[in-house]
């Protein structure tokens, strides 16, 4: 091999090796990212918002809702599509504790953990934990919002 083809494969590593980086990169910024956004302890049926916060869509099919150590918990139905900067709203019983302490959990279909929120025991009939402002790590509670962007009740987040 010469010195000539020596170079010419240096240089072609290096071009896949930047091409990769940046498709890469690409694809690292531009994703989905999903989260529990509003949930609701009690009436019953209990509610559950989830949010894309991310600039890609994200198929939460298959996703499951549950508590802490639960044996039961809430299998997000087929063909569940959350758009970015959108939400989807789940009504059933989750099996979330009103008087003790409890964790909501999202996990995804590969059984990872996507997001999680430990609260102490219902914050009261018709009033719901929510991020504030969406997607921030701040919790409170207030009067359940579902549908709509935490931050505004003028304009709604679903699709």
């Amino acid at each position: 091999m010469t010195r000539s083809d020596m170079k010419k494969i240096i240089f072609l590593i290096f071009i896949f090796t930047t091409y990769y980086l940046i498709l890469n990169t690409f694809f690292v910024f531009a994703q989905s990212k999903v989260l529990i956004n509003e949930f609701l302890i009690d009436p019953q049926p209990q509610s559950v918002e989830i949010f894309n916060s991310g600039t890609e869509s994200a198929d939460i099919s298959d996703w499951i809702i549950d508590d802490s150590g639960g044996t039961t918990f809430y299998t997000i139905p087929k063909n569940n599509i959350i758009f970015p900067n959108q939400c989807l709203v789940f009504s059933a019983d989750f099996n979330l504790n009103k008087i003790s302490v409890d964790t909501i959990r999202l996990i995804n279909n590969s059984q990872q953990l996507i997001d999680s929120f430990s609260y102490k025991s219902s914050s009261g009939s018709g009033i719901s934990y929510y991020r504030f402002p969406d997607n921030n790590n701040y919790w409170t509670t207030g009067s359940a919002n579902f549908g709509f962007y935490n931050s505004s009740t003028e304009q709604t987040c679903l699709f």
